[in-house]
């Protein structure tokens, strides 16, 4: 019972409050409300645009084209799981994508960064994140945001970083394909040469010497065989080495957006206005509960002045 009768205390308290203080809290949120949109009018506006990509099998060309029919060939046409989406997140946030994308759009300039400044690559990196993002979906594709003040600058960029996943998991890929073409190669001319000299060393022997010939030609039979075996893993390296395979397949390409997606002003005007409303509300009440202390600190001091 007596905490009910607290809480009907404390609501007439607050009403009483409100009732006190309406004029002073519908003006200092009236100005809340006028500063609120005349920053949203201020900003300047931007873009979207968005491209969903879903990474491909990183299967070997190699392997899913020319192996063995008696092995289970790979699938290099089936979307990618979720390692593959993993391996195309870091590459959109390679250093290498961003430069490339930053030195095609002058982004320096566009963004109007200080080039004087002490730290305007920070600065530009930071733009940067502010505007180009990526994220997974919950289907494991991946969205590539672009948000910008030009609507064709934001869908050209989104588009060209989708594109450029393709050029640096290539470049990646070849630097270490190429690497491997250059040991096979190495030990394919190896065995080549020692298979015809070996052919020599059979074709040289006299007639009468068969049982040398015989252990020869066993030998020959072998190393003709393991010649064919690297033949094959040639080709394969060969295939690794020059393919240039998409890494990806683009579901929805970027789209020159006609709607600004940023800010969005009546959301900014709705949260500004409650935000100002609850700081008078603490304002006043800060204000009010400071005059009433020091109004019973008055009266408090009072009776001793009389004595005095």
């Amino acid at each position: 019972m007596q905490q009910q009768d607290n809480q009907t205390y404390v609501s007439v308290d607050i009403l009483q409050f409100l009732i006190r203080n309406y004029k002073s809290i519908l003006m200092i949120t009236l100005l809340g409300i006028i500063a609120s949109a005349i920053v949203a009018l201020l900003i300047t506006p931007k873009y979207k645009s968005a491209v969903v990509i879903f990474p491909a099998s990183t299967s070997s060309v190699s392997k899913a084209l020319l192996t063995d029919m008696s092995m289970t060939p790979k699938d290099i046409m089936k979307f990618g799981e979720k390692e593959e989406t993993e391996q195309l997140m870091q590459i959109l946030q390679s250093d290498e994508i961003k430069a490339r994308i930053i030195h095609k759009y002058n982004l320096l300039d566009h963004y109007k960064i200080n080039k004087n400044s002490k730290y305007f690559k920070s600065d530009l990196l930071d733009e940067y994140s502010a505007n180009i993002s990526s994220h997974k979906t919950e289907y494991q594709a991946i969205e590539i945001k672009v948000l910008d003040t030009k609507p064709e600058f934001s869908a050209l960029i989104a588009n060209d970083i989708a594109a450029l996943l393709d050029s640096v998991y290539n470049k990646i890929q070849k630097d270490r394909a190429f690497k491997a073409l250059e040991i096979v190669e190495k030990v394919y001319s190896d065995q080549e040469r020692f298979v015809s000299a070996l052919k020599d060393s059979v074709n040289s022997l006299p007639l009468h010497k068969s049982g040398v010939y015989n252990s020869l030609s066993k030998q020959l039979d072998q190393e003709i065989t393991h010649l064919s075996l690297l033949k094959s893993k040639l080709n394969e390296a060969k295939v690794d080495a020059f393919q240039d395979l998409p890494h990806k397949y683009i579901v929805n390409p970027a789209q020159v957006s006609e709607k600004k997606a940023y800010p969005i002003r009546w959301l900014i005007v709705l949260v500004s206005t409650i935000s100002t409303f609850v700081f008078a509300l603490f304002f006043l009440m800060i204000v009010e509960r400071f005059k009433s202390i020091k109004k019973e600190s008055n009266n408090n001091a009072l009776p001793s002045d009389t004595i005095g």
